[in-house]
């Protein structure tokens, strides 16, 4: 009988592999935000920007790989992260003879992340933009509630609602996308949170002053909207308190066991 054999893995699928592992055996689970079900977000972020700017496949091997790798070095918690997950794709890649300047590239992308974030080249962009592109996502409220409890338990920073509201608006009013690709995918989505996020700070202190830019026109009600305490909400709201209050029950659920 034949006996058949097994092609071998090529890099992406070991560096996959790899990673997937380590978090599984190394990152411990207080760490709720940056954990595996992040870093597999944005490699796929970067397969999406990738998509819609000229980048040579080889320019997208060494992104995905630097996605991969970019948050594994929260083995020793999130300070220098940065530079401890670089030594851990070295040493990874040097062992499967992965080429010297490419490894170079994929630790420069991967200390690019570092907050405040400034790339200088378009793959650092590439990758920065796909670190930070749930902030333009369906998914920012329920990754928003992650690390806020990421927070809580790896710093034993408790925050108030309004204090987190405070903390998450500064962040976004800074943050900028650095790609053109990336603006166009998520900005739009991304300043519709920043005008919930006003809208939600209002409701907590009625006598806030909220910039004109983020003033939404008043229109009709509609019978769609939810009436909360006799107060009108848009769907977009709801929508927020719904998700928000699934994660909160999901991260207790978490701590629980």
């Amino acid at each position: 009988m034949e006996q058949k054999t097994t092609a071998p893995l090529n890099i992406l699928d070991q560096t996959k592999d790899f990673v997937i592992k380590h978090f599984e055996e190394n990152i411990s689970d207080q760490y709720v935000f940056h954990d595996l079900e992040h870093t597999r977000s944005v490699v796929e972020s970067v397969d999406e920007i990738c998509a819609g700017m000229q980048v040579s496949d080889h320019e997208k091997e060494t992104l995905v790989i630097s996605a991969w790798f970019h948050d594994t070095g929260y083995i020793n918690g999130p300070l220098g992260h940065e530079s401890t997950s670089c030594d851990i794709a070295r040493a990874f890649l040097a062992e499967h003879g992965y080429d010297e300047a490419d490894i170079q590239q994929v630790c420069k992308n991967i200390m690019a992340t570092k907050v405040p974030q400034q790339p200088q080249t378009k793959q650092e962009g590439i990758l920065c933009d796909a670190d930070l592109s749930h902030l333009g996502k369906k998914s920012y409220w329920a990754r928003s509630a992650k690390i806020r409890h990421e927070m809580s338990l790896t710093k034993g920073v408790i925050m108030s609602e309004y204090e987190w509201i405070e903390f998450e608006l500064d962040f976004l009013r800074k943050h900028t996308y650095h790609t053109l690709y990336a603006s166009k995918l998520y900005e739009e989505k991304k300043q519709k949170h920043v005008r919930l996020l006003y809208k939600q700070k209002s409701r907590l202190n009625p006598k806030e002053n909220i910039p004109q830019a983020f003033k939404k026109k008043k229109k009709k009600e509609s019978q769609n909207d939810l009436d909360f305490n006799g107060v009108r909400l848009g769907r977009g709201v709801e929508t927020m308190y719904r998700t928000t209050y699934r994660t909160h029950v999901n991260l207790s659920s978490i701590a629980d066991n």
